[in-house]
């Protein structure tokens, strides 16, 4: 978890400063991304792809259920999320 102060200091950058500050930390991570051979390249890719899809399933699976749509079949879901009565301490905090 981030401290009190460095949460702040976030706030009150600007959207250009903080632009540069991920744009900076993603090619310090892009490097150590593209280490190896073609066939280890190949595969943490394939797995960040994996893992991006199952995040946006996830999040249109919580969208449904706010929505009252029917939920999305075979998808793991986060504790709480798989039943519509879950969220109704998330709307009243927003």
């Amino acid at each position: 978890m981030l401290s009190l102060e460095t949460l702040e200091s976030y706030r009150r950058m600007t959207p250009a400063e903080r632009l540069r500050l991920t744009l900076d930390l993603s090619r310090s991570a892009w490097s150590a991304m593209l280490e190896g051979d073609e066939a280890i390249v190949a595969r943490r890719f394939e797995k960040l792809s994996q893992d991006n899809d199952l995040r946006n399933r996830r999040i249109v699976h919580g969208l449904r259920i706010a929505e009252g749509l029917p939920v999305l079949e075979g998808l793991p879901v986060a504790e709480g999320l798989s039943k519509p009565n879950a969220l109704p301490e998330y709307r009243s905090e927003l």
